[in-house]
């Protein structure tokens, strides 16, 4: 997983999630995945939220430091399909779920 896929999780991370504990589970155990696993933008999303948004609406900077971690060891991002746009943000352009 690169830097880029990663921006592009934080940044669906910032908005709500639709169906939040379905797109949950698909991660769930992450640290313990012997194998690398296909994980969507939503579910990426889902795991950074609920590992690093805190209660006052701040990031925990280590527990994304964490997430991010697990994310480029045990995740491959699934790309491209229904729903993906082109979009520009942030000065780059990028691939993210519409």
């Amino acid at each position: 997983m690169t830097k880029t896929d990663l921006d592009i999780i934080f940044h669906r991370a910032n908005k709500p999630v639709e169906d939040y504990n379905s797109k949950l589970v698909a991660c769930e155990g992450i640290a313990f995945w012997e194998e690398r696993k296909e994980v969507t933008v939503e579910e990426a999303a889902a795991l950074v939220r609920w590992q690093a948004l805190q209660w006052n609406g701040e990031w925990d900077t280590e527990a994304l430091r964490e997430t991010r971690y697990l994310l480029r060891t045990k995740a491959t991002l699934i790309r491209g399909g229904p729903g993906w746009v082109l979009v520009w943000d942030a000065g780059y352009e990028s691939e993210v779920a519409g």
